[in-house]
């Protein structure tokens, strides 16, 4: 990933890192952190860059949601939060009556 500094871990450090991944069951956008064999250095910018992926532009993602993320690396929890869940829709075909002009 960008703008990411690899580190060996040593046998007394732990370390996370973000996966993003979309849950298709529950239909929610998740942040996971994850244990780590490295030190992954996240900042606001690379967690922007992550969250910028064409896979995830269609949700609404609160703006303050990256601090929480930042939080739970600094704090090395492994956790799943939830950025966004995708709306479920229902398709419509609408048909004129040529004869009635009504739909």
């Amino acid at each position: 990933m960008k703008g990411q500094a690899e580190q060996p871990k040593s046998e007394n450090d732990s370390f996370v890192r973000l996966s993003i991944a979309y849950n298709q069951q529950t239909r929610e956008l998740q942040a996971q952190i994850l244990p780590s064999n490295t030190s992954v250095s996240y900042s606001n910018q690379t967690i922007r860059e992550m969250l910028a992926e064409p896979d995830f532009q269609e949700f609404q993602i609160a703006n303050n949601i990256i601090d929480e993320i930042l939080h739970k690396l600094d704090a090395k929890a492994n956790t799943t939060i939830i950025l966004a869940k995708k709306p479920e829709f229902t398709q419509y075909t609408l048909k004129l009556d040529d004869n009635t002009n009504e739909l």
